[in-house]
């Protein structure tokens, strides 16, 4: 957004709009691990410099054991516990519109 004024000017403001985003790529370590054991790693692979994660559909809610990289691409979830099973997605968006992918399961066995 651009404003520009002076005294006796009316202020204009730009928007630059970039078009639809287009649907992510999420590469995850494992789906399958064990408990207290095992480490999960998931990464949005995206152009859009938005990104949020959800956990069974719905926004997801970080825990101690969870960190995001800086521009919330990645998802490290180190020990992995079996209140962590369920479906993971990342979502990404820009002031034109938003996608997001396909579920992806994690199982976790105890």
């Amino acid at each position: 957004m651009t404003q520009i004024s002076s005294p006796h000017s009316i202020i204009l403001t730009l928007y630059f709009f970039t078009g639809p985003v287009s649907v992510p790529k999420l590469l995850d370590s494992n789906t399958t691990v064990t408990e207290n054991e095992d480490a999960v790693v998931m990464t949005c692979y995206t152009d859009e410099s938005s990104t949020n994660w959800l956990f069974n559909a719905m926004s997801m809610r970080l825990k101690k054991r969870m960190k995001l990289s800086q521009e919330n691409r990645t998802l490290t979830i180190d020990p992995v516990r079996r209140e962590d099973a369920g479906n993971y997605q990342c979502k990404v968006y820009n002031p034109v519109s938003s996608t997001e992918i396909a579920p992806v399961e994690l199982d976790v066995k105890y």
